[in-house]
């Protein structure tokens, strides 16, 4: 079969339609109209998001931040970010850091599932949804559901009459530890840390050593746990930043992830 003009322009038009088609079903029509009319589409005069036609298009507002607003995805697992108008240059800048990190990094952020791919953009992006870790029963119950390591490190000093020592306590020391020595004697800074913490006051030295020194070992075995501190180091994440409030999780409370790129601090080498 000669591909004649006609015959071309049929192919791209059933790409097209098929492309819109599968939009439609997978993230609902109010995206893949944005898709194939543009930014426009959900802005009052170009100069505010328009939030009545977001709202019945797309979802319910759920948060918002300087230069950023977020929208539940119908009943999805999904929702999108959208650039504020008047806040324009740093929501897409803020965009451009996720879609660029965020699949590149899996491990500890939300997926990209499409973003904006307009000029000068992207003006927004959906990613998976994820629950903010508010509060820090529940930042304890993330961390020791990810890294049970520390469960069990944790354990060995509260068998030892240390009862104020739980999973994120240690996960927030072993930070301070990477992050204060740079990676090169990160446990001199671990043991360091531990006889001198407030928690761990007062009680045999030897032992308080020895207790260090097998939490230690415990918690830099965990392949995953050891995955998302060299990760942040990587990065160049400030440690600091890692807290109730910018940290996010799934429904089963067993991944920890950095959940909007705008709240932390990379430290520039």
């Amino acid at each position: 079969m000669k591909l004649t003009e006609d015959i071309l322009h049929g192919l791209i038009k059933e790409v097209l339609e098929n492309y819109s088609k599968s939009e439609t079903k997978f993230f609902g029509k109010g995206i893949a109209e944005i898709i194939e009319k543009g930014n426009d589409v959900y802005k009052n005069d170009k100069a505010f998001l328009n939030p009545a036609w977001i709202v019945k298009n797309i979802g319910p507002r759920i948060g918002a931040g300087y230069s950023r607003e977020v929208y539940q995805i119908g009943n999805s697992d999904m929702v999108i970010k959208f650039a504020l108008p008047e806040e324009l240059r740093e929501g897409i800048q803020s965009n451009g850091f996720e879609v660029e990190l965020f699949n590149q990094y899996p491990f500890v952020f939300p997926r990209t599932y499409i973003f904006d791919k307009s000029e000068g953009g992207p003006e927004w992006l959906v990613i998976e949804k994820v629950t903010v870790i508010e509060n820090g029963f529940e930042y304890d119950e993330v961390i020791s559901n990810c890294f049970p390591s520390l469960v069990k490190a944790a354990q060995m000093f509260i068998d030892s009459g240390y009862e104020k020592v739980d999973a994120s306590f240690l996960f927030e020391r072993l930070l301070d530890s990477f992050e204060e020595s740079e990676g090169d004697d990160a446990f001199g800074v671990w043991m360091d840390i531990i006889f001198h913490a407030r928690r761990l006051k007062g009680g045999d030295e030897e032992i308080k050593k020895k207790l260090a020194e097998k939490s230690w070992s415990v918690a830099t075995n965990d392949v995953n746990l050891m995955k998302f501190v060299t990760t942040m180091l990587d990065l160049g994440v400030d440690f600091e930043e890692i807290r109730e409030g910018n940290i996010g999780t799934n429904d089963k409370k067993n991944r920890l992830m950095l959940i909007d790129i705008s709240k932390f601090n990379f430290v520039e080498e």
